[in-house]
């Protein structure tokens, strides 16, 4: 007989982090003493640790969702639906969700079940689905996908079981045409300018093995991106995305901070060249009209467990081709508009990032003009189809215009720093 577990341990790598319990739909995390004792202790997540570094430890029940750092783990909306369909268990019930998948999380996270057997916790394989899918890995983000295995060919193969791929491959959308290739050209137009991406390669649907038979009758190109969370040998890096470090569910991820915030939290914890790099990451997604760059979309990576660094770019879509009314994700020198773009924006937007306006305006203006000399190298009239291409074109050549890189205007008197704290 199958049975639910109520306790599930929480590890980074083979260090015990704490545990779940699950009491008729309460989800209670606790920290176990080992790892609260331990100075070194590898870094779970920025959202449980206090302005001085030190372990918040007394963390607060939640009803039916877990606390919002392993609700960040799971999938959401399509997805979710899909793989809680193919678990056979309710999306809204996220500790059990956690359950299916925590084998094969985001980062170093692994979730495993304590308490009660092996054939207990699985019962019948013949019968449980979720045992036989490929989906018994958790990717959090909406848009179809799985984890993947290269071969020694040019395809990709899905692991029977979904554990233990390397590579992210994202399905083709069955609502906007060529996203693959979007954010395939988009990513190598990140990499021109010097801005980390993980390799990445275009596959015709055809080429992927072991494909469930719904995605397997989608049609066209999809994107396979080399995991930067997995390393040689299957070592695994941990990870977390700026909505985890903010302590926010991953409804809020459009809400409550804005682009000073997120810049200040990446240059206080990772160094100010690295709030730089978000700058000029910003740029980029401004001029080619990215209005899904959310928090949820920009992390941290611990190589060694408790260095912070700023995680490769990934999800860079030009939006604006399916969306032309589209707006920034979050507020950029106060306004969500693309444009304009000029010193007086740059300035309010550096005086919240804890930035100095001159370097933080200087990036804007070098990773602007360099966007646009990089944008007529790029081969990406020859891979997005003509019609997508060309709207993604005339929003590039509008941010010519719209960027007003002129000499800095009269001085301003100094505003006081920000105080949002993590």
């Amino acid at each position: 007989m199958r049975q639910r577990p109520h306790i599930l341990e929480v590890s980074l790598n083979d260090d015990v982090v704490g545990t779940i319990t699950n009491v008729h739909d309460r989800n209670i995390f606790v920290f176990d003493e080992a790892y609260r004792a331990n100075a070194n202790r590898p870094i779970l997540s920025l959202g449980f640790l206090d302005t001085t570094g030190g372990l918040i430890s007394d963390v607060r029940p939640t009803q039916r969702e877990l606390h919002p750092y392993f609700s960040n783990l799971l999938p959401e909306g399509k997805l979710r639906e899909y793989v809680s369909e193919a678990a056979d268990i309710n999306p809204e019930r996220e500790f059990h969700l956690l359950w299916a998948l925590g084998k094969d999380l985001p980062g170093a996270v692994r979730v495993q079940v304590i308490g009660i057997s092996e054939q207990e916790e699985h019962g019948d394989p013949e019968t449980l689905r979720a045992e036989h899918s490929p989906l018994k890995f958790s990717l959090a983000g909406v848009q179809l996908k799985f984890s993947a295995l290269a071969g020694a060919t040019a395809g990709m193969t899905i692991p029977v079981n979904g554990l233990g791929g390397d590579w992210i491959l994202k399905l083709p959308s069955a609502t906007h045409d060529a996203v693959a290739e979007n954010e395939f050209v988009m990513l190598g137009l990140a990499e021109a300018l010097g801005i980390e991406t993980p390799q990445r390669k275009l596959l015709d649907i055809s080429e992927i093995q072991g494909l469930p038979d719904g995605p397997s009758q989608l049609k066209g190109n999809a994107l396979a991106v080399r995991r930067y969370d997995r390393a040689a040998g299957g070592r695994r890096i941990h990870q977390e995305d700026l909505n985890q470090v903010f302590v926010q569910y991953p409804r809020d991820k459009y809400k409550k901070r804005n682009f000073s915030n997120l810049t200040a939290v990446v240059a206080d914890q990772a160094g100010v060249a690295a709030g730089l790099d978000v700058v000029r990451r910003l740029t980029l997604n401004t001029i080619i009209g990215n209005g899904d760059m959310h928090l949820k979309n920009w992390s941290f990576v611990y190589p060694d467990g408790r260095t912070r660094k700023l995680a490769p770019a990934y999800d860079y879509v030009a939006t604006i081709p399916y969306l032309p009314n589209d707006k920034l994700a979050l507020n950029f020198g106060e306004s969500k508009n693309f444009f304009p773009v000029d010193r007086e924006r740059s300035n309010r937007f550096a005086a919240k990032a804890r930035l100095a306006e001159e370097e933080v305006w200087n990036e804007i203006a070098e990773t602007a003009a360099k966007t646009w000399d990089e944008w007529k190298r790029s081969p990406a009239s020859d891979i997005i189809p003509a019609e997508i291409y060309g709207r993604i074109n005339a929003q590039i050549e509008k941010s010519m215009t719209e960027f007003v890189l002129d000499p800095a205007p009269a001085a301003k008197p100094d505003r006081p720093p920000a105080t949002e704290q993590v």
